[in-house]
């Protein structure tokens, strides 16, 4: 899946460096990612200097008003696709092939 978003030009970054602990309560996981997210927003304005962001977890849904073009420098788009990790059910190929129609569907709109 990596090398697919490579040959695209794509990178796909997680807002968190090192994974949650799986079990982990969803108030204190929301808090480890409201934590981090100066963090990644000051990454991805400096480091990876994008065109475009594309958030697709849904667990970042609530930190969208704190995801926006001028906080982060570029267009943002939100596509909650992505219900679970890879690997956990069989809806892994749906996901994924929403994400792939998400794709034509930016980039017609001029970005």
């Amino acid at each position: 899946m990596l090398a697919d978003f490579q040959k695209r030009g794509l990178v796909l970054a997680a807002l968190l460096e090192c994974p949650v602990e799986p079990g982990t309560n969803p108030n204190e996981y929301r808090a480890v990612l409201e934590r981090h997210l100066p963090q990644a927003i000051a990454r991805i304005r400096r480091s990876l200097k994008p065109k475009r962001v594309l958030v697709l977890s849904p667990e970042l849904q609530p930190f969208l008003p704190q995801l926006t073009e001028p906080v982060l420098g570029c267009l943002v788009f939100s596509t909650p696709i992505f219900t679970s990790y890879a690997g956990e059910n069989a809806s892994d190929t749906q996901e994924l092939a929403a994400f792939h129609a998400a794709l034509p569907a930016h980039a017609a709109q001029g970005t």
